[in-house]
């Protein structure tokens, strides 16, 4: 289960340019949901998926 709620595993990701981790399954991340895919719930940033944690 992702620290977020969602029933998938592994899918935690952080964002490579604030560090806030986000789950790339639910969408759900430390600063609300994503409003894209791809763009960082907590700085506005596209293209910010990191390291796995």
């Amino acid at each position: 289960m992702c620290k977020f709620g969602c029933s998938t595993t592994n899918m935690t990701f952080k964002c490579k340019y604030c560090g806030a981790p986000f789950c790339s399954s639910c969408g759900n991340g430390a600063g609300g949901k994503m409003r894209a895919g791809n763009v960082c719930s907590s700085c506005n940033k596209s293209n910010h998926r990191g390291d796995k944690v």
